[in-house]
């Protein structure tokens, strides 16, 4: 007997599955949470299965809903590679495209450009997603990202090297002249550090600086904890304390750092390396390479491509897996 289910009840599964908790999926969706859960209730008793496993976190699957889930993200990642080629059908690109990236990273190799690269492709609909966050390509919220290599075991993923940003520390010149300037690394130990939220990031070791100089295991406790790079380098303009921002080695007097004043020079903190990321099905996407050829030649005209003798450690310059 077939069962008539509805593909918008299986799609709000399909969401709910991937948030794994029914408040995220409802404010993601933009709907309340009752009808939310009405809807997977719904779904459950039509197939006759239950799909979750409820408890006071969130949603687990259980094995039946996890064989609905992993049929689902198949059919999505269809219905994407065949809106992509029907899109794409003239030979230009054009339609909507989502690239998600942290604000600095973007600013700098689309932003600087915006205007031409929006002209030579007019039909072309972009979106921008700024987070910090490790983008999910699976929903299909961003189609392309800016971002640091991304572990991708089921090599769902193209990963192509554009180039790398140093740490560096900052404070403003208000800042110093109220504390003092710090001449080696211990002297951290008398300043109000800033340093990012103790969550997860996917950008290596963002508070270096916390450690730096201390005796091993010894960590220092920050002034002020903020979750965003764009928020650390205001409260290091308003004179708050010291903080790490990205430095490019090419490009020593970046405008977003020309009233901050670099710190313990000599220090190299960690390096980051950003990747142009896609999922595998989009290669030949004329959107994807359009902007991925945008990125190269703002990297290439800002002076921002690589020079190998910078730096003895090696590099991925391109990585495909």
């Amino acid at each position: 007997m077939k069962l008539n289910v509805s593909w918008e009840k299986l799609r709000l599964f399909y969401i709910v599955a991937k948030h794994t908790n029914i408040t995220a999926a409802a404010n993601h969706l933009n709907i309340s949470q009752s009808a939310l859960s009405r809807s997977i209730t719904w779904l459950e008793e039509r197939l006759k299965v239950s799909l979750f496993y409820r408890h006071s976190r969130g949603l687990i699957l259980t094995e039946k809903g996890k064989i609905l889930y992993d049929t689902l993200e198949k059919m999505m990642n269809s219905i994407s590679i065949a809106e992509s080629t029907l899109l794409e059908m003239d030979k230009e690109p054009k339609g909507p495209l989502t690239i998600g990236s942290s604000s600095g990273v973007i600013s700098k190799l689309l932003l600087h450009d915006a205007n031409a690269f929006l002209e030579r492709y007019p039909e072309l609909e972009l979106t921008i997603v700024l987070s910090d966050s490790t983008p999910d390509f699976s929903t299909g919220e961003v189609e392309a990202a800016v971002f640091p290599y991304i572990q991708d075991k089921d090599h769902f993923l193209n990963q192509e090297y554009l180039l790398s940003f140093y740490m560096k520390l900052y404070a403003s010149r208000e800042y110093l002249e109220k504390f003092g300037v710090p001449q080696t690394p211990r002297d951290l130990d008398h300043h109000r550090l800033i340093s990012y939220g103790t969550h997860p990031h996917p950008f290596a070791n963002l508070n270096w600086h916390l450690s730096l100089g201390c005796s091993e295991g010894t960590v220092r406790r920050p002034y002020m904890q903020v979750n965003l790079g764009e928020k650390i380098r205001t409260l290091i303009r308003q004179g708050i304390g010291i903080g790490t921002l990205a430095f490019h080695e090419n490009t020593p007097d970046l405008s977003v750092h020309a009233e901050l004043v670099q710190i313990l020079t000599h220090i190299e903190g960690p390096q980051i390396d950003f990747y142009y990321i896609y999922p595998k099905y989009l290669e030949d996407s004329l959107r994807i390479k359009a902007l991925g050829d945008h990125f190269k030649f703002v990297i290439e005209q800002q002076g921002l491509a690589i020079q190998q003798n910078l730096k003895s450690q090696p590099r991925k310059i391109a990585h495909k897996n």
